[in-house]
């Protein structure tokens, strides 16, 4: 399996008043093509920081990060526009256009590529089907749930016809069944279309249940990685270990917590 995104040795500092900020040290992971990969770690760890360089909206201060052969932080604007096509992002808030209908919402960013008319709506069409909103493509976003809005999101990521989802935050506002719901649509939608998702959370849960691979992040620094069963098993790091206890109980022996993380996690092959 090839990889869809390498980060060697990544490193991001942010100048402050009197100083410097050290948001991101020497994190070095892969995510292979076709998966779902999950980064998971407290508020402040720099998991925003990380996902937006997948897309160029931030570049490393060391190392490198690249995408499909390519490093973000090298390409030229139009050759930058042209990755963002393939590399689509879901937002915690979704930021719809509340005068639009979602139809419309969906079809911003073809509209902006100045994409013909007719392949527009099929493409629409298409991803609201996908979603399940076909029946909602008239309404505006006030007549949704948070759900519905999110479904939006992901239906406007997927219209360009992506090759990778980056997901930051999806399910943070969600409640625990609309978040079962949407996380259900984004394993559909790696396993149907092939679509690689990189999703970064706090919540451990979502990364039992969806992800193939994870890295955890702890202040800046990558503090353990690996296939979730195994992570799950075996937590090497103490804040890995405090995230699997919010969901395999402690007082479990090694046998015990080893079968309740397979059965947890989507991909229980350790």
């Amino acid at each position: 399996m090839t990889d869809a995104v390498v980060f060697d040795h990544v490193g991001k500092v942010f100048p402050t008043r009197d100083s410097s900020f050290a948001a991101l040290d020497d994190i070095s992971f892969t995510v292979p093509e076709g998966s779902v990969t999950g980064v998971v770690g407290t508020s402040g760890a720099g998991k925003s920081t990380l996902i937006r360089m997948v897309n160029g909206l931030e570049t490393p201060s060391s190392g490198t990060v690249t995408v499909h052969g390519q490093q973000p932080a090298s390409l030229s604007t139009s050759e930058l526009r042209e990755l963002r096509r393939k590399v689509a992002m879901v937002f915690q808030s979704v930021n719809l256009l509340e005068t639009k209908t979602v139809a419309e919402n969906v079809a911003t960013p073809l509209k902006l590529t100045k994409t013909p008319k007719s392949e527009i709506e099929r493409r629409t069409a298409e991803v609201l089907e996908l979603v399940g909103l076909t029946d909602r493509a008239q309404h505006k976003p006030r007549q949704l749930s948070g759900g519905q809005r999110q479904r939006v999101g992901i239906a406007r990521a997927l219209v360009t016809d992506p090759t990778m989802l980056l997901c930051d935050e999806p399910t943070s506002a969600l409640d625990p069944i609309t978040t079962s719901q949407i996380l259900d649509l984004l394993r559909n939608i790696n396993e149907e279309l092939g679509v690689t998702i990189l999703i970064i959370t706090h919540q451990i849960d979502v990364i039992a249940r969806l992800a193939d691979n994870v890295a955890v992040l702890s202040e800046g620094r990558l503090v353990e990685s690996g296939p979730v069963a195994k992570v799950f098993a075996n937590p090497q790091h103490e804040l890995t270990q405090k995230f699997v206890d919010t969901v395999i109980p402690p007082e479990l022996d090694a046998a015990a917590r080893e079968a309740l993380s397979r059965a947890l996690v989507k991909n229980s092959e350790v």
